[in-house]
């Protein structure tokens, strides 16, 4: 045994015996390495990783990454039928849990037509051992390797849990109180948030559901016509995909008035940690944060960012993207234990300009993406955000229980074409 998974870390194995978990990367390339290549750079990466050879171990009551006995990273080799034959081979990665008693908790597929021909790469991890930033990184090492077969990687060691780089205040008798106050503030949303939702509609929860997937972007001149307007009114670029994410859904799934509707605000941990854990370093350390925000109907988009703006950084001064991290364990083990409820309404993460080149030698790439596993009671709407080779690239994920997929292409468009609006 290495070390005792974090809080985080436990909580994510604990979904996964329950539904699958996962994070599902896909990368369109031209002038495609071959197969042999890729297998190369993913048994270097094993090498240069620890998380990519672990497997978890449950001893009494916590559970620990063991770095011995694990597999080579498997590489499923298919040929190449179609231009969106990727998206199947992704819906089912994020569908497959992994047997994190055995690991490894990567796998990949390549959908290979020959050196001349596109290919599509998708890889799929746990989402316990990669977050935004390490899985950029790690994409990015993956095609350096591949594009130069003599890159040779140092190996790193297993970083700490991430609340061990959590600062003083946060621990011993402070850290009590401090996660007793938003222990306290939560269960005050909680009662506005039933007594304002009173009469308003409740995504319902399914039996099953299957994860579907869809990709769109902005061009070049949209997107930095965007970013333009976010600098000018002063709001973030999350808080504005946001603001277009929970308005379409307000309109188009839970009607008019004022109703209050909750999302998921993700932010990265790793440069507050003490040290900081850059993203050479495998892990998942971020924060999920769930706002209420009363959704007015008078609301636009940008006055609606701005108060999703104001949300998260009041949030981020109370200390709650740790405080959250720390509570994550009880709260999930409720929500999986009730079963009556959903955690939110909608999920977006942005995760800002994607850290991976456009061309690696003579690999050059069409397209990036990327998503993570729903479950039937996780979000009724999430998509992961990014600027990518200057565009903002916008993956949504939905449940086939939930909605069709004309109804996701629809709100996605909707979406866009209200963050294109200058009112």
């Amino acid at each position: 045994m290495q070390r005792a998974l974090g809080v985080f870390e436990t909580t994510q194995v604990v979904v996964n015996a329950h539904f699958p978990f996962n994070v599902a990367i896909a990368v369109l390339l031209l002038g495609a390495p071959p197969p042999e290549r890729v297998s190369q750079a993913l048994a270097a990466l094993q090498r240069r990783h620890p998380l990519l050879r672990a497997r978890v171990e449950r001893h009494r009551h916590r559970f620990y990454y063991a770095l011995q006995g694990v597999s080579e990273i498997p590489l499923r080799l298919l040929p190449r039928t179609s231009a969106e034959q990727w998206r199947a081979v992704v819906e089912q990665a994020l569908a497959t849990p992994f047997d994190l008693a055995t690991g490894p908790p990567i796998r990949g597929v390549y959908l290979y037509g020959g050196a001349e021909a596109a290919a599509e790469l998708v890889l799929c991890l746990q989402h316990a051992v990669v977050d935004a930033a390490s899985a950029a990184n790690l994409m990015h090492e993956l095609l350096s390797l591949c594009a130069a077969a003599d890159t040779v990687l140092p190996e790193l060691s297993l970083a700490p849990a991430t609340e061990s780089g959590f600062p003083p205040e946060l621990r011993g008798w402070r850290g009590v109180l401090r996660r007793l106050g938003f222990l306290g503030r939560q269960i005050a949303d909680e009662i506005r948030y039933q007594r304002r939702a009173r009469g308003m509609r409740r995504a319902p929860i399914h039996a099953s559901g299957r994860c579907r997937v869809l990709h769109r972007d902005l061009d070049r001149e949209a997107t930095s016509a965007l970013v333009r307007r976010c600098r000018r009114r002063r709001v973030t670029l999350n808080s504005a995909l946001c603001a277009a994410m929970l308005l379409v859904l307000k309109r188009e799934l839970y009607g008019r008035g004022n109703l209050p509707l909750r999302s998921f605000v993700f932010a990265s941990l790793r440069p507050y940690l003490h040290p900081p854990i850059g993203p050479e370093h495998l892990g998942s350390h971020f924060a999920m944060m769930r706002m209420t925000t009363l959704v007015r109907e008078d609301m636009d988009l940008w006055r609606l960012a701005g108060v999703l703006n104001r949300q998260t950084h009041a949030a981020a001064r109370r200390g709650d993207k740790a405080l959250s991290l720390l509570l994550t364990r009880s709260v999930m083990r409720m929500i999986l234990g009730l079963r009556r409820m959903r955690m939110a309404h909608a999920a977006l993460s942005y995760t800002g300009v994607a850290g991976v080149a456009e061309q690696y030698g003579e690999i050059r790439l069409a397209g990036l993406h990327a998503w993570v596993s729903n479950f039937t009671l996780g979000p009724e709407y999430t998509a992961q955000a990014r600027i990518y080779a200057d565009r903002l690239v916008w993956d949504t994920l939905y449940l086939d229980s939930d909605m069709d997929a004309a109804t996701a292409a629809r709100l996605t468009e909707q979406m866009l074409d209200l963050l294109q609006t200058d009112v």
